[in-house]
C-alpha cells in the first residue's frame, strides 16, 4: 500500500512540475473554448525620465483578437518575457487585462528589467478556458522599440 501511495505521490509532483513549465514551442495562434486567439505584441521601453523614478521600465502592449468573441470564461494565467537567458515572469500587479471590444483584448504590461533594446524578445502568454484546457501564445523575436 506504501508502494502505491509513493508511486502516486511521485507522479502527481512530475504533473505539478510540469504544468508550471512555460511552453516556448507554442505559436501565435491557440484554440481555446471554442474559439481562435492570435497573439500580436509591441515591446518598447521607456527612456523619458520620470520624477521619482530611476531606470528604464520596460512595456508591452499584447493584443489578443478573436475572429468572434472571445469567452469571458478564458483567463490570463501567466505573461512572460525571454530576452537571450534572461526571462521575466510578470505578477498580476506588472500587467492590466484591457477588453477594448468582444473580439479585441489588450495585455498593457509594465516591468523594470535590464532589456537590451538591441536584442529581440519573446513574448509567452498563458490562457486558461474555465474548464482545466490551458493553451500557450507565444510570439518569438519582436523588436524592441526605445521611446524617449
Amino acid at each position: 500500500m506504501k508502494r502505491i501511495a509513493l508511486a502516486l505521490a511521485i507522479a502527481l509532483s512530475g504533473c505539478a512540475a510540469t504544468m508550471n513549465t512555460t511552453d516556448w514551442q507554442g505559436n501565435t495562434f491557440a484554440y481555446i473554448a471554442g474559439e481562435g486567439i492570435t497573439l500580436q505584441s509591441n515591446v518598447w521601453l521607456n527612456k523619458m525620465p520620470m520624477v521619482g523614478e530611476t531606470g528604464v521600465k520596460a512595456n508591452a502592449a499584447l493584443s489578443l483578437n478573436a475572429l468572434t468573441t472571445i469567452s469571458p470564461d478564458i483567463e490570463v494565467v501567466q505573461v512572460l518575457f525571454r530576452q537571450g537567458e534572461q526571462e521575466w515572469r510578470l505578477s498580476e500587479e506588472q500587467y492590466e487585462i484591457r477588453p477594448h471590444e468582444e473580439n479585441y483584448w489588450e495585455i498593457a504590461a509594465s516591468w523594470k528589467g535590464e532589456v537590451d533594446p538591441s536584442q529581440r524578445i519573446d513574448i509567452a502568454v498563458e490562457l486558461t478556458d474555465g474548464n482545466g484546457g490551458s493553451e500557450w501564445l507565444v510570439e518569438e523575436q519582436v523588436k524592441v522599440a526605445e521611446v524617449f
